[in-house]
């Protein structure tokens, strides 16, 4: 299993980046793109992200340890569940995992310069065994 890892910019830096989908009960799957982050304690789509999409998340219930600090914007983390996750490897097959995901809410009010990012934490990468990797000069996510 290797899924391609690119450079974009987020947050005003470089970071690495990932495509997948979230398949979310009967509705098709939904693309979102995340930074992997092997620093953030949770795996979480951005509240930005879901404007648009029809997965409801105001009612949902804040974990313990939220809020979350992502720069100066405090975050409530909140828990959506676990839900199937589809990433395409280099061979364009598409790789199922199934996780907890979060939903990222600023508690600040107004509008923000930029947009927050979904971010793919270190609670992936572990429970799934990941590793990024470099190989030619191009990074992958891999199964240990």
């Amino acid at each position: 299993m290797d899924v391609p890892l690119y450079e974009g910019k987020s947050l005003g830096f470089d970071r690495i980046l990932v495509n997948f989908s979230l398949k979310f009960k009967s509705l098709p799957p939904y693309p979102f793109s995340a930074i992997v982050d092997t620093g953030c304690p949770f795996t979480f789509i951005s509240e930005d992200s879901l404007k648009g999409k029809r997965i409801p998340y105001s009612e949902l219930k804040t974990i313990d340890k939220s809020p979350v600090s992502l720069g100066f914007v405090k975050l409530d983390i909140r828990e959506l569940g676990n839900y199937k996750i589809f990433f395409r490897d280099i061979n364009n097959q598409l790789i199922e995992f199934e996780h907890p995901i979060y939903v990222g809410v600023p508690l600040i009010k107004g509008h923000l310069l930029g947009k927050i990012p979904c971010f793919i934490g270190k609670d992936f990468i572990d429970k799934h065994k990941l590793s990024i990797i470099t190989k030619e000069g191009k990074r992958f996510l891999c199964k240990e």
